[in-house]
């Protein structure tokens, strides 16, 4: 009998006398199963091999779920690329440019998922009639979507990134002035501080660049979450 972990559905498969069936992990992360009781029966017995492949890897595995200002942290396995995520931080980057892009069937298996978005729901367009911006109902609506990860996520430990703030004190950390007044997205010295501050969350240590650190300079801090 397997239950679907999102809709609480169960579906039923009659499986014949000696046959296996193989479960991968990532399949039991969306389902729970067991076997029904059979009949007692002298002749009725079924026998369950649980195989493991444990890698120090999977200790800080990690998904940046993010917006444009995520689009260059590379993480050291990645070829061709220049990782700012050191070499003991495994993981990979999807793209998500706003809240209601949050997809969490798609973070599942992870150590550490962590979420910089916010940022483009901020913009005009998504602004009400008279031009204010519905902050509770982003809010809400992100904080649904954090349920839903724990959910379907219950040993990842949830990172949320604070939106940066459209400041002037970000100033070299911004990308390079190219006369459009971008005041919004990182440049390369800003990812690294960014890379650096989910890695103080991930393995506990303090990392400086420049002799300072990135919440030093824009006045944010990543914190760790686990909705109840």
């Amino acid at each position: 009998v397997f239950t679907d972990k999102c809709t609480g559905e169960s579906q039923t498969l009659q499986v014949a006398d000696s046959s296996i069936f193989n479960m991968s992990y990532k399949s039991q992360l969306y389902w729970t199963h067991k076997i029904d009781t059979p009949v007692k029966s002298n002749s009725s017995v079924h026998y369950t091999l649980t195989f493991r492949s444990v890698n120090n890897r999977n200790r800080n595995s990690t998904l940046i779920v993010g917006d444009s200002n995520t689009v260059n942290i590379y993480f050291a396995h990645e070829k061709g690329k220049r990782s700012v995520m050191g070499n003991n931080i495994y993981g990979r980057r999807v793209k998500c440019f706003t809240i209601q892009d949050i997809n969490p069937k798609e973070y599942i298996g992870f150590r550490y998922i962590v979420l910089q978005v916010g940022l483009n729901n901020m913009k005009t367009r998504y602004a009400r009639a008279d031009g204010s911006m519905d902050i509770e109902g982003m809010f809400n609506q992100f904080l649904e979507k954090l349920i839903d990860i724990h959910r379907l996520c219950p040993y990842s430990q949830i990172i949320v990134a604070p939106i940066p703030p459209i400041d002037s004190n970000l100033g070299r950390y911004l990308q390079p002035n190219t006369g459009t007044n971008d005041r919004i997205h990182l440049g390369r010295l800003g990812i690294a501080k960014l890379a650096l501050m989910i890695k103080e969350v991930i393995t506990g240590r303090k990392y400086r660049v420049d002799g300072r650190s990135y919440s030093d300079v824009a006045r944010m801090r990543t914190t760790s979450t686990a909705p109840t």
